[in-house]
C-alpha cells in the first residue's frame, strides 16, 4: 500500500463511513502506518480533529450578507 492509498482510506473511514474495511485492507493499511510516520501523523491528526470539529454548532449566515 502506498500513501496515498493509505491516506484515501483513512479519510474515507472518518468522512465516508461505509462498511468495516476488509482483513486485508486493515492489515495494508496497519503495516503502512507503522511505517510511515508521515501518514501516522496524518491518521493521528484527523482522528483527533475532525470529530471535535464536527461537534462544532452550526451558525446560519447573516441574511444581510446573503
Amino acid at each position: 500500500m502506498n500513501c496515498r492509498q493509505a491516506r484515501r482510506l483513512i479519510d474515507d473511514q472518518l468522512n465516508h463511513p461505509r462498511a468495516p474495511l476488509a482483513a486485508s485492507e486493515q492489515a495494508g493499511l496497519r503495516d503502512h502506518l507503522a511505517g510511515c510516520a508521515g501518514c501516522a501523523r496524518f491518521a493521528s491528526t484527523l482522528n483527533a480533529g475532525l470529530p471535535a470539529l464536527k461537534r462544532l454548532p452550526t451558525i446560519p449566515p447573516n441574511p444581510r450578507t446573503l
